[in-house]
């Protein structure tokens, strides 16, 4: 139906611009009314207006725009241009539909300050999260607010994402002048908090690989044994795999850096692979993300360690790289890490001579 002169509206986010301007036909659709009129006066005034009035009309046209420009659109606009190209994007979809659910979603842009900000952060604090359960009336899934507080760590990575988010506004996009986050006062931006340090302790590897079965027992043993991340496990290919001179390649496009590099496979790591059924091509492993995680949570119940999780496990095979006299060379060209710049850069040390330290007996 017509919403306006030579628009129409087809659909709940589609507005249709259709005129003809010199002998020809314009027709183009657009996400919101406002962008189908700033075309539409455009094109009306293109050809009426000289070049320095029609830069005047653009300048003004725009900062029309860029006023009724929201906060929830900005969250939209950054979804498709920037997050959706992450590695593991799924992770920060979450933390965007809890940003479009935020008070301030609905604000204009420029009209956001740092006091707004530190308002969102305190809301992130305590608004608690969505989880998983079971209707005990229709025995279907629904989704239940759990009443939880974030820890520093959780809001630090809000904060994160919406200084990015404002950053990407006035430097890309030219939505704003400033990004607000940057005046936020240091004591009220969310703390660092203690680095985690959490290893195995006692017996707690040889209890974990008697609760863990099946590719999940597999994922543990991979992550202890060379430090690889939970992705880079899950991702690994038969093709990249050489049983005979012991060593995993991962290619540049299944790294969280994207950087290619040469993984050396301890002994416990190979008989944990030759478990597998052999394959020649594609995914050594179909195991999913739920599956792993549900297998994980019962284990670490099982055993009584309920603050294990799996990424720690990269920190105890880290730390084991040290422990078996690892230098920190060496050590970041197994775990990827790229803490050593620039002379991380310049190493390019061979899968050979990693393969004979890896499997020496760690010191006590």
């Amino acid at each position: 139906y017509k919403v306006d002169t030579c628009i129409t509206q087809q659909g709940v986010m589609s507005f249709r611009v259709k005129l003809m301007r010199g002998g020809h036909l314009v027709d183009k659709s657009f996400d919101t009314l406002a962008d189908a009129r700033i075309f539409r006066d455009l094109t009306l005034a293109n050809a009426a207006l000289d070049t320095n009035e029609q830069a005047t009309f653009v300048a003004r046209a725009k900062k029309v725009e860029n006023k009724t420009f929201t906060f929830a659109q900005a969250i939209e606009k950054y979804r498709k241009e920037k997050s959706e190209k992450k590695k593991g994007w799924e992770k920060e979809k979450s933390q965007l539909d809890k940003l479009a659910r935020s008070d301030i979603a609905t604000k204009p842009l420029y009209q956001i300050k740092s006091t707004d900000i530190i308002k969102l952060m305190e809301w992130i604090k305590i608004s608690g999260r969505y989880i998983k359960a079971k209707d005990t009336k229709t025995k279907t899934d629904v989704r239940v607010l759990k009443k939880t507080v974030a820890t520093d760590a959780t809001v630090r990575r809000y904060f994160n994402l919406i200084r990015h988010i404002f950053e990407i506004a006035a430097t890309e996009w030219n939505k704003i002048d400033s990004n607000p986050c940057a005046n936020v006062p240091k004591s009220a931006r969310p703390k660092d908090g203690a680095p985690r340090d959490r290893r195995l302790r006692g017996n707690e590897y040889a209890l974990m690989l008697e609760q863990l079965t099946g590719q999940a027992k597999v994922v543990f043993v991979r992550s202890v044994e060379t430090a690889m991340r939970r992705g880079e496990i899950l991702s690994m290919k038969w093709e990249n795999v050489d049983l005979n001179n012991s060593y995993l390649m991962l290619k540049a496009a299944d790294t969280k850096t994207d950087d290619a590099r040469y993984i050396p496979l301890s002994n416990a790591a190979l008989d944990a692979i030759k478990e597998l059924p052999r394959g020649i091509k594609g995914d050594i492993l179909n195991i999913t993300i739920g599956q792993l995680r549900h297998a994980w949570k019962l284990a670490r119940t099982a055993i009584r360690a309920p603050d294990l999780r799996m990424h720690d496990m990269r920190h105890e095979a880290t730390s084991r790289l040290f422990e078996k006299g690892f230098g920190d060379i060496e050590a970041a060209s197994v775990t990827g890490h790229k803490t050593l710049g620039m002379l991380k850069r310049y190493s390019h040390l061979k899968h050979e001579h990693l393969l004979d330290k890896i499997n020496r007996p760690a010191r006590a």
